[in-house]
């Protein structure tokens, strides 16, 4: 099958929809299927092909990522993808680049599967002014809308989206896929001792300290403010505990103010962007992974911690326990109280101890068969084939 994936952005940039679609690609192509990344590139000066991604010239926009493709309707974007002659369209934005993939697949019958992977109103903040958000919700529900209507299947990887669909009134089936990563990539075990030392010099980690870390875009929608705050009520600089910031994004200056004003800065270390090839050091050198997210489907750097032996320290949601397996590969708290009550039970362990937990983290994912991801999508695309071609209506 010819598949082409399209999402907003995409390596050398970091995030969590950029990872999923870098595993997706390669399991795909692991499994003998040809795939075409589209993507917008904010230093491309026009679109061309570049190593199986589809570079789209790009512009600057209010985003999380700072920019958007200029032009969607371009003939050179559609004359690339046509010499590519795809069987399918895999869209992961409902951002232009999102829009072009379903006009493109309009114009040439073409089935379509959209994946939610986060909520268009978590990025409000940085597409319009406060006094104009009813009205840029009201127009972005209805991009969103577009996007699910002209889809022959709509997945997400959490159950949570069920009710998101419900809100924009949509009677597309949601087909719940859980989000994978390469669990061969992600192990604590590649990573040599004396490389997980070197990282702690660098990054100044006292010797002994227990380290926390969280990994993503700076983004008010992942509610960095709200973990350093919990940081400063809970934690002392008694408690021998140090976290780790790792990713950059429009709210990074400020976050990096924000520790400060909490007196916590001694604490904190903000590394800004890595490489998505060394996070797997940075988890190595990290004891348990923090966030206090609310509005993540699922986490995918949360996964790639778990990968790495890490237990997880999220928010308790109430739609949806798949992203922890409590007591097992981490644990959900209800308060800053509970947060700091886990933190510091890890932070009692002793370095035995908490290699052992490593290991009972790591085996909660070692059952799960090499290509499991990639089956569960080809399934869907099989299916999306198959309902596109039905003569009719696509509901059966």
């Amino acid at each position: 099958m010819r598949i082409v994936l399209f999402t907003e952005a995409y390596l050398p940039h970091v995030g969590g929809v950029i990872s999923h679609v870098s595993f997706l690609a390669e399991q795909l192509s692991s499994l003998g299927h040809e795939v075409l990344i589209a993507a917008s590139d904010l230093t491309a000066r026009d679109f061309h092909l570049d190593h199986g991604v589809l570079r789209c010239p790009a512009k600057s926009a209010r985003n999380a990522y700072g920019f958007s493709i200029a032009n969607p309707g371009s003939n050179e974007f559609s004359r690339i993808l046509e010499r590519f002659k795809p069987d399918l369209l895999h869209v992961h934005t409902a951002s232009p680049i999102g829009q072009a993939a379903v006009k493109f697949a309009n114009r040439y019958d073409l089935p379509l599967v959209f994946t939610i992977h986060e909520y268009f109103e978590s990025q409000l903040h940085y597409l319009c002014s406060r006094i104009g958000e009813p009205f840029t919700k009201i127009k972005y529900r209805g991009l969103f809308r577009d996007m699910v209507d002209n889809a022959d299947i709509v997945t997400a990887p959490s159950k949570k989206a069920e009710e998101y669909l419900h809100a924009s009134k949509s009677k597309v089936p949601l087909t719940i896929i859980p989000n994978q990563v390469d669990s061969y990539f992600f192990h604590y075990q590649n990573i040599p001792e004396s490389k997980i030392q070197h990282l702690r010099r660098n990054l100044n980690l006292p010797p002994d300290s227990t380290v926390a870390i969280y990994a993503g875009r700076l983004t008010i929608d992942k509610s960095v403010e709200l973990l350093l705050e919990q940081w400063a009520a809970q934690i002392k600089p008694s408690d021998n505990l140090h976290l780790l910031v790792v990713g950059d994004g429009p709210e990074a200056e400020p976050l990096s103010v924000w520790a400060h004003d909490l007196k916590i800065g001694s604490q904190v270390s903000f590394v800004g962007a890595v490489p998505h090839e060394k996070m797997p050091e940075y988890y190595a050198v990290s004891d348990v992974f923090v966030t206090a997210a609310h509005h993540d489907l699922m986490s995918m750097a949360a996964l790639e911690a778990v990968a790495c032996g890490l237990p997880t320290l999220l928010p308790h949601d109430k739609w949806d326990s798949s992203q922890v397996r409590e007591g097992v590969s981490g644990f959900s708290y209800r308060s800053a109280r509970e947060f700091g009550e886990y933190l510091k039970k890890f932070a009692s362990l002793s370095p035995h101890r908490k290699q052992i937990l490593k290991r009972v983290v790591r085996s909660s994912i070692q059952d799960i068969p090499q290509h499991a991801f990639a089956t569960q999508i080809l399934d869907v695309y099989n299916e999306a084939v198959r309902l596109h071609s039905y003569d009719g209506d696509k509901e059966e």
